[in-house]
């Protein structure tokens, strides 16, 4: 068994190592639950014990973390429809 595996799961087909990245536990630890017997949906979805400052990075040195990329584009500041040099505001009764 890889971490590039597909498992089936809640009506959805993903490899084991997209499933670990959607419920932030490790590829590794999903496959070893899988491994001892454990049904599919029990191991991706149990909570992973860690020992106090056990990070997830040394859990998994696969694990990476970035910069998400696929942010839309904002449309605005949310006070208008467009962006103002200075503030002008105002305090009505």
């Amino acid at each position: 068994m890889t971490r590039d595996d597909l498992i089936n799961f809640d009506g959805m087909a993903q490899s084991i190592h997209e499933w670990a990245l959607d419920y932030g536990i490790p590829a590794r630890t999903i496959m070893t639950r899988l491994h001892q017997g454990m049904s599919v949906e029990r191991a991706i979805t149990k909570p992973i014990l860690a020992r106090p400052g056990v990070t997830l990075d040394d859990l998994d040195p696969t694990w990476s973390r970035g910069v998400v990329f696929n942010l839309p584009e904002p449309v605005g500041t949310g006070g208008g429809s467009t962006v103002q040099e200075s503030t002008d505001i105002g305090i009505s009764k």
